[in-house]
């Protein structure tokens, strides 16, 4: 083709031999929901009431199951939530960050989700929406 006297045929010819190159033209596959569908959220317990660091998983997941004596990571599906209970153990407030942060790992989540850190009385307004969903 190339020297071809037909030089409006030339682009048809590069268009099949990149389409060749990678295989041949294949159909495109049909578009995916931009809204994934819901999650099933978890609650752990953070706490180190026996003398040991444990975390456990609370079912059902409400508002009412948070105690202030401990720490608890939640998994709302596309965001992880660290509640920190006002009356939690120093250790239990220092390592809450990165117990959640293994969870992502042993869980098989996707490790760019976000971890936000919350306050017991200071809860942000998606934390509160996240564990009391209208």
């Amino acid at each position: 083709m190339p020297g071809s006297r037909a030089p409006f045929l030339r682009p048809l010819f590069l268009a099949q031999a990149f389409w060749k190159f990678f295989g041949g033209k294949q159909d495109i596959a049909p578009a995916t929901p931009d809204n994934p569908p819901p999650a099933e959220k978890r609650l752990f317990r953070l706490s180190d009431e026996t003398g040991k660091m444990q975390m456990i998983e609370l079912k059902p997941v409400t508002r009412a199951a948070l105690d202030p004596k401990d720490a608890f990571v939640l998994d709302a599906g596309s965001e992880i939530f660290v509640w920190v209970g006002s009356n939690a153990s120093p250790d239990e407030r220092g390592r809450a960050i990165a117990y959640a942060s293994d969870y992502l790992f042993k869980f098989g989540k996707d490790r760019t989700l976000p971890i936000s850190r919350v306050v017991e009385n200071f809860e942000s307004d998606a934390f509160l929406q996240a564990i009391n969903p209208a």
